[in-house]
């Protein structure tokens, strides 16, 4: 008997201290998933935040936590992604960011102190550079985009519920729990605090658009490689001016251009388009009545895509090449 008590004191002496082992593992996960750091999103330490932090046992100030959006909390912990874990987070669209160079997602989400039924979930890819961003960007642009309030389509849109951006080599993509106009609104700001000074950070290539009426900015899209099915055809701008789709590549050279215009050539009248006119540097093809037209000027390739009337499309080009080189259109090649 005196046995059988010991070993009962010895049980519940041992499940304590499970318990407790297992209670302590439980305070670290949930002081851990506290300890947000919101420098991914762009965000500045408050000064409220980082002076009210206590000293730890050392004696030493604690590291200060990132700060969140003024009226917001946290609604969920962030959750960053990696090239490797990116499938989890968006399924099926993974390879449109890895390939462009991808390299981190931060994702969480915050809710509206006033009111936590209006929340949004913020993600901020990290890409490898301006081009790349730009790219996940301009090619996820929802068909469903509004523009009204918004500074720039080139850089930024809004819809019912949510706020895309891009800014140097980052792409915000915020949506909310509803379509609701507050926090949109919220979102905006945010974003806009976020991204910082997208003006400044814009990709070579379509740096001239900002201020130029040359194109529907909000038709501007880049495609890495294979554009209109062409292989090698790559980092080519798409855009539309009334209606008529053009293209362009700022190139590394004039030779890298020329490239481009013998891919383009090659692979036309491989495929059954009739050769309508050639010059010394461009190329005219014809393909049941739509027509193709493209040259090059110094470093530039550019060209117009299956158009019917051919020759203000010719001038609309002359513009946008004339604005890309930074030249009138008197002075362009």
């Amino acid at each position: 008997m005196a046995d059988f008590k010991r070993n009962r004191k010895l049980e519940t002496t041992m499940s304590a201290v499970c318990l407790g082992i297992i209670a302590a593992a439980v305070l670290g996960v949930l002081l851990k998933q506290n300890d947000y750091d919101m420098s991914s999103y762009g965000l500045k330490p408050s000064a409220e935040e980082s002076s009210g932090r206590q000293a730890d046992s050392a004696g030493q100030a604690a590291p200060a936590q990132g700060d969140v959006p003024e009226g917001f909390k946290i609604f969920t912990p962030e959750k960053t992604y990696t090239e490797e874990t990116l499938y989890e987070k968006i399924n099926g669209k993974a390879p449109l960011y890895t390939d462009a160079g991808f390299e981190k997602l931060s994702s969480t989400r915050f809710a509206m102190k006033s009111n936590p039924e209006l929340w949004f979930e913020a993600n901020v890819y990290h890409m490898a550079g301006l081009e790349a961003a730009f790219y996940v960007f301009s090619t996820q642009r929802r068909p469903e985009a509004i523009y009204k309030g918004i500074d720039n389509p080139l850089w930024e849109y809004r819809t019912e519920n949510g706020y895309f951006a891009f800014a140097g080599s980052r792409y915000f993509e915020f949506v909310g729990s509803s379509q609701s106009e507050e926090l949109v609104a919220e979102m905006i700001k945010v974003g806009r605090n976020m991204a910082g000074s997208p003006a400044d950070e814009l990709p070579e290539a379509v740096a001239f658009l900002q201020n130029s009426d040359v194109l529907d900015n909000k038709t501007v899209k880049l495609s890495l490689d294979n554009t209109f099915g062409v292989e090698g055809l790559k980092d080519i701008l798409i855009a539309s001016s009334d209606g008529r789709m053009l293209f362009w590549s700022k190139c590394l050279s004039r030779d890298a251009a020329d490239q481009m215009l013998k891919i383009y050539d090659s692979f036309l009248s491989k495929n059954g388009y009739n050769l309508a006119e050639k010059g010394e540097n461009s190329r005219t093809y014809e393909f049941f009545g739509l027509k193709e037209h493209f040259y090059v000027d110094g470093d530039v390739f550019a060209g117009v895509h299956e158009v019917e009337n051919l020759e203000p499309a010719k001038e609309d080009l002359l513009s946008l090449v004339a604005a890309v080189k930074g030249e009138t259109d008197e002075n362009a090649e």
